[in-house]
């Protein structure tokens, strides 16, 4: 599996575990939070495929907020 298909994998599954803390609720957490995500791109990718990585987390995101 690619790097990016990890990182994009990776960051879903924080999304679904935010998501069922965020519904628990239990702790008084605020009902926000921020992901920080640093990307360190190879060598060899394209700024197609960069571009496409990109995207592909602004719809991650844009998805969890509806």
């Amino acid at each position: 599996m690619g790097g990016m298909k990890k990182i994009i994998l990776a960051s879903l599954a924080f999304a679904v575990a935010a998501g069922l803390l965020i519904g628990a609720n239990t702790f008084n957490s605020p009902p926000t939070i921020l992901h920080v995500v640093v990307v360190k791109w190879k060598a060899d990718s394209t700024q197609q495929q960069q571009q496409a990585a990109i995207d592909g987390v602004r719809k991650m995101a844009a998805d969890v907020r509806a």
